[in-house]
């Protein structure tokens, strides 16, 4: 031990000597640094005293040390707490309570002491880093470490994120140990840093700078590489650059860039197209981000573009794929939904179905590819006909459908009547054969608030019935026809039926069956019958199905016996003939 290693003054050397002749005690009265081999600094209370030596006349100085290291930590972390320090402390206890922290960090993170003290450290972080943070904290409070540095996330009480450096020790001096926490804020650190992996990764990110009068700075390899040029000059700049924008959108975007706040990511959700310096077309995602200039002069935005055209001609490709019939090349039934879909539609529309009639004869007399060549050949007759404000669409089969602009009702019938002419002339030559087809056609207005499915299924309604009455006809769905189906049961729902139900409109009508031979009644044919107030009566081919689905229904059972009780009283005086039910309940 030496005087110097402990930094003992001159002064206090002279002090020593005042005692030769005393035995008093004598207290250094500051804590003297010690430096160890390692490099660790320690920190001594020097206290000294004489004594006669009992070997001889001269006298042994007695030095005690004691070792104050972590007290002088705590008291100096407690000055440091207690005096408004502008560092980042916090104590907890074991409990993970925080139970002390500093001005300096209820200052940074916005809340007041109150929401700080007693509250978990491990709530103030992001999500992600709580798991970790407590795993290595347990660690510490185990023992297993006395202290270690992490860099977790906080966030601020207005939602901001804190990049910080978290040194932790444990101090062991009092009965209840404490964690203590030294935060050291390096969010502008971590912001600089990505800004220099932005840059710096030139091999790999394909980025433009501009000045802020949009000016080119600076593009990286990759950049030049997507727009095929190797010079900064060639990059195609303004409207030339983004195809999707025009000179009112692009004075829109430079005006909403400049009041981007330094660093926020601005970035398009949708791929935007831009056109290289060889002319080509490239689709690429953009995000843009301000940086400060080294300097201070100014800002710098720097454009990170990622090329994904081959990803779009993919997605293209397969949207094409999904909206459009593989064997037509028409519009599918998806496509027409997605094309025209509800609230989407800006104008009016005329909806024509198309069902072609006696289509099954063609594939069983000529095959199924002679019939799948006139699906063909008739799907390209509709495309022509209806490509200068329309689409042709095949629904599946043989039925196909033409979507076009709504121009009155007299026009829709002359086109519809051109549509089902132009079919009837179509012809397809087959084995030394000439295949050819009419179509029934019916058409319904669909107006810009209708629900497509609606109209669909009502123009296929009124197709069904130029089917039904005569083939190869052309029907629209007027009043007068809406009026005639209405009559014939054709809109009937399923709450119309219940009603009818209910109000005994709903019977059986018995008729005899007459045996030649034995000139006798042999049975009865009961058949559902639906008479209505009026006098109209509705046949079972217009309600049978969907009235099968309401007598299903529990609530409908006292119904069904009383029509079953009522059809058996009136065949009580034929109890040997048997029965037969067009509908059995």
């Amino acid at each position: 031990m030496t005087y110097r290693n402990l930094k003992i003054t001159n002064q206090s050397l002279l002090n020593l000597q005042r005692f030769i002749d005393q035995s008093e005690i004598y207290s250094v009265p500051e804590a003297r640094k010690y430096i160890q081999k390692n490099g660790k600094k320690v920190y001594f209370k020097l206290q000294f005293k004489w004594f006669d030596n009992p070997s001889g006349s001269d006298r042994l100085l007695i030095c005690n040390l004691e070792d104050v290291t972590q007290l002088l930590t705590q008291e100096r972390m407690s000055a440091s707490l207690l005096n408004n320090s502008s560092a980042m402390i916090l104590t907890e206890g074991r409990n993970h309570a925080i139970l002390t922290c500093s001005d300096a960090w209820i200052d940074r993170m916005g809340y007041n002491r109150e929401e700080i003290v007693g509250a978990d450290l491990a709530s103030f972080l992001i999500p992600d880093h709580r798991e970790h943070f407590n795993r290595s904290r347990d660690k510490f409070l185990e023992g297993s470490y006395a202290e270690g540095n992490w860099t977790p996330t906080f966030i601020t009480k207005t939602g901001e994120k804190i990049y910080t450096k978290l040194n932790v020790k444990i101090d062991k001096s009092s009965s209840e140990w404490r964690v203590i926490h030294t935060i050291l804020d390096v969010t502008e650190l971590q912001q600089a840093r990505e800004t220099a992996e932005s840059y710096l990764k030139e091999g790999l990110n394909s980025y433009t700078i501009v000045d802020e009068d949009f000016n080119f700075v600076y593009a990286s390899n990759a950049a030049l590489r997507t727009f095929e040029t190797t010079e900064l000059e060639d990059i195609p700049i303004g409207l030339r650059l983004y195809l999707d924008y025009s000179a009112a959108d692009l004075m829109q975007l430079r005006h909403y860039l400049k009041q981007l706040p330094t660093g926020e990511l601005f970035e398009t959700k949708e791929p935007i197209r831009v056109r290289t310096a060889k002319g080509n077309i490239r689709s690429v995602h953009r995000s843009q981000r301000w940086f400060d200039k080294v300097d201070g002069s100014g800002r710098l935005l720097v454009t990170q573009f990622e090329d994904v055209t081959e990803l779009v001609q993919t997605q293209t490709q397969l949207a094409y794929m999904v909206e459009h019939d593989e064997l037509t090349g028409l519009l599918s039934r998806r496509g027409m939904q997605q094309r025209f879909a509800d609230g989407a539609r800006v104008e009016d529309k005329a909806l024509y179905v198309l069902d072609i009639d006696h289509f099954k004869s063609v594939n069983d007399s000529f095959g199924h590819e002679a019939g799948d060549t006139l699906l063909r050949t008739l799907g390209e007759k509709m495309r022509k006909l209806s490509e200068v404000d329309g689409d042709a669409i095949r629904l599946g089969g043989e039925e196909f459908a033409v979507i076009r602009r709504w121009h009155g009702w007299e026009e829709a019938a002359r086109f519809g009547e051109s549509l089902r002419q132009a079919l009837e002339e179509t012809n397809v030559h087959w084995n030394n054969r000439d295949i050819h087809r009419t179509a029934s056609i019916g058409f319904a207005p669909l107006y810009t608030a209708d629900r497509l499915t609606d109209v669909l299924h009502l123009a296929d309604l009124v197709a069904r019935e130029a089917k039904s009455t005569g083939r190869n006809q052309v029907l629209g769905a007027t009043e007068a026809m809406m009026e005639n189906l209405r009559k014939r049961g054709v809109f009937i729902r399923a709450d119309e039926i219940q009603e009818a139900l209910e109000k005994g409109e709903m019977h059986y009508e018995v008729q005899p069956i007459w045996n030649m031979e034995s000139q006798s009644i042999e049975g009865f044919e009961a058949l559902v019958r639906w008479d209505k107030p009026d006098g109209t009566r509705v046949m079972p081919g217009h309600f049978i199905d969907l009235f099968y689905e309401v007598v299903r229904e529990p609530k409908y059972k006292a119904l069904k016996d009383k029509m079953r009780r009522d059809c058996l009283s009136k065949l009580s005086a034929f109890p040997k003939q048997y029965v037969s039910f067009n509908y059995t309940l």
